[in-house]
């Protein structure tokens, strides 16, 4: 009995999921188009340049800028950019330079720093001159931070003071 019983309900469960059952309906052909979307372009990129470094501001004298000279750095650059129609949104971030340099005839004084750049938005145009070459601008916010540098100065005598950033209070 109980073998039956076993055979008729594997017949049964079987049966129920093996169902096929016909369908009538009348189709008609449909005709779709898809326009493709051409992928948004993300342009990634590497500067790499030199600076020139000078002070400036309230803070300078007239006298003193009659002494300054600039002073050779760096700036290497990392990021992307992202069209919005003819502009671009993007993001960078990179090494850089930045200092002085006075000289009082025999006396000098030179600051050179190293520091870091984090740009976490920037919206700019690009114009294009050729198909290699284009002149962009753009603005954005920033942060900066000095991780490493070195001031020093050396006095008529030819007596020289050394100093890294760290070594100032105010720094």
């Amino acid at each position: 009995m109980k073998k039956i019983f076993l055979l008729l309900t594997a017949l049964v469960s079987f049966a129920t999921v093996s169902n096929a059952q016909i369908v009538r309906s009348k189709s008609s052909k449909t005709v779709t188009t898809t326009v493709e979307k051409e992928p948004t372009e993300t342009i990634k990129y590497m500067r790499l340049g030199l600076n020139l470094m000078k002070i400036g501001g309230d803070g300078v004298s007239d006298a003193t800028k009659n002494y300054m000279k600039s002073n050779l750095g760096y700036q290497i650059i990392w990021g992307f950019e992202k069209p919005l129609g003819p502009l671009f949104w993007g993001m960078e971030y990179g090494l850089s330079s930045r200092g002085y340099k006075l000289e009082f005839g025999n006396e000098d004084e030179k600051l050179f720093v190293h520091s870091g750049i984090f740009s976490p938005f920037n919206l700019g145009y690009k114009y294009g001159i050729t198909d290699e070459l284009a002149v962009e601008g753009h603005v954005g916010a920033y942060i900066s931070g000095d991780y490493f540098g070195k001031y020093k100065e050396t006095d008529e005598d030819g007596e020289s003071y050394e100093a890294s950033i760290y070594d100032f209070d105010d720094w």
